[in-house]
């Protein structure tokens, strides 16, 4: 009995430390029930789908696509590809005059069915792109760098086109991305491509964390490069496409600065079928203001177009089956072309196209018919400056300015020194004497500011120099290193 009183005293505490207890616990309670509730809507547009990484890692490449893969394959088009009417329909030259009221051909049949199952697996794709849980690109914050593509016997056109890109005094570093080891060559990749601040990346690495049914094809290793590239702002060049002048202002001027993405043209008006804007949940544009895509060349910056990148996959991964027929219809460069500038419309992230249209270098083959062989493309710098209305290098249009230019894209000959300085290589006439390629030095000069052919032999030079005897698939090839040597002595003054 006599602990009656001191109990009594305590019982108040008690229900105080009780009363706290329970209250505590509601609002945990109800915390946690709101940290379990669905999340807000996201704006499909922006959803944070890249992330830095001081040095990301194969491992960390292999984990995106790993996740990446997967959201691939739950929105696959389950539906007959789209039928060409025929193979090769006539090609539409791009009139920048006329681009408000633009005509879309229809030269492939896409079915009804096939047409509404499209349009629900792009809209799994990017429904399940826009989630929290959506895959995070990879790259280092602050890096700019020149992407690229190669392997094997091709690899001496890129050594190639790298030598010109350090001949214009620029240090980017470079990313050569090779499908897998049997493309990979020790001496380039492990000795050569280091000295020149370069490196091979084997895409198989990447790759074997969710192992695809079939390789990649052609066109699809681009999409794929800018995806595990470890820079932030790319520059993608095909292994035949060099720069004429240092590319490092592109990055750190208009209209890059602006907009994150610049494109560069094609001859052709854009042909995309009138059905991928159903299967995109987009209305038909009346006109474009830019022509197709010449994607020899592309600058892209990860952070504010990772989503953009992600999309373009999606049409790239299907695109053999299904999209590159959509975007392109069989028209001249069908492939991976139109994969960029469709993204970006559709998520309404800003682009540049450049306006003023290729010029062209080319040679007469043996029959006297003329083929064009090298593209140049306009600094998109200088292009971005023109007054409005102000339009170069189209049909009717006056010619760019020879300070307009800053790419070379040389699809004929290859840029490796056995196509053109072998046996039957543009080098030599039907009399096997040395002979310029690509016309007169003065039209080079009128047309770019300088002899770029010149400057071409002395790099395939120490190309030629350079692999001989160390690149293997070069063992039976002629040795050309002296006869390249000799050439430059008999084509000095011409």
């Amino acid at each position: 009995m006599a602990q009656g009183p001191r109990y009594r005293r305590s019982f108040p505490l008690v229900l105080i430390a009780l009363f706290l207890y329970f209250t505590l616990r509601r609002t945990s309670s109800s915390a946690s029930s709101a940290s379990s509730s669905p999340p807000p809507p996201v704006d499909n547009r922006y959803p944070p789908v890249s992330a830095h990484s001081d040095n990301p890692t194969t491992a960390d490449h292999g984990r995106l696509w790993l996740a990446f893969h997967g959201i691939l394959r739950a929105a696959e088009p389950r539906c007959k590809s789209p039928k060409r009417i025929e193979d090769h329909p006539s090609a539409i030259g791009f009139k920048p005059d006329e681009v408000d009221h633009v005509t879309l051909p229809e030269h492939i049949i896409v079915e009804t069915e096939d047409r509404e199952i499209l349009k629900k697996a792009h809209s799994r794709f990017t429904s399940l792109l826009s989630s929290r849980t959506a895959p995070k690109l990879r790259y280092t914050p602050g890096t700019k760098g020149i992407v690229s593509t190669a392997g094997g016997r091709y690899l001496p056109v890129l050594v190639t086109s790298l030598y010109m890109l350090r001949k214009t005094g620029s240090t980017l570093p470079v990313e050569i991305f090779v499908a897998d080891k049997s493309e990979y060559d020790e001496y380039v990749c492990a000795v050569l491509l280091p000295s020149l601040n370069a490196k091979c990346v084997i895409l198989a690495d990447i790759l074997d964390y969710s192992p695809l049914d079939e390789g990649l094809k052609k066109y699809q290793f681009k999409i794929f490069s800018l995806l595990f590239s470890s820079f932030e702002q790319v520059l993608f060049l095909d292994a035949d496409s060099f720069p004429m002048h240092d590319p490092i202002n592109l990055f750190n001027s208009e209209p890059f600065l602006s907009t994150g993405l610049v494109t560069w043209p094609d001859f052709w008006q854009v042909t995309y079928h009138p059905s991928f804007f159903h299967v995109s949940s987009q209305q038909i544009p009346t006109g474009f203001s830019h022509a197709s895509t010449e994607s020899g060349q592309l600058l892209v910056s990860k952070k504010s177009h990772a989503q953009m990148l992600l999309l373009s996959a999606y049409y790239n991964f299907y695109g053999p089956s299904h999209y590159y027929l959509l975007l392109s219809q069989g028209h001249p460069g069908e492939g991976d072309k139109e994969t960029f500038i469709a993204p970006a419309l559709i998520l309404q992230l800003p682009f540049y196209a450049v306006s003023t249209g290729p010029a062209v270098f080319g040679y007469r083959k043996p029959d006297g018919q003329w083929e064009g062989g090298v593209i140049l493309q306009a600094n998109p710098i200088w292009d971005s400056r023109l007054p409005k209305g102000k339009v170069y290098g189209w049909g009717g249009k006056p010619s760019a300015p020879p300070e307009s230019f800053m790419t070379c894209h040389a699809n004929l000959p290859k840029l490796d020194p056995i196509s053109v300085f072998g046996e039957k290589g543009l080098a030599w006439n039907a009399e096997g004497k040395p002979q310029r390629m690509w016309g007169p030095a003065h039209d080079m000069v009128d047309k770019v500011g300088f002899d770029i052919e010149r400057r071409l032999w002395g790099e395939l030079r120490t190309t030629a120099c350079e692999l001989e005897g160390k690149f293997v698939p070069w063992n039976d090839k002629p040795k050309l290193c002296e006869t390249i040597g000799q050439f430059l002595k008999h084509m000095a003054d011409k």
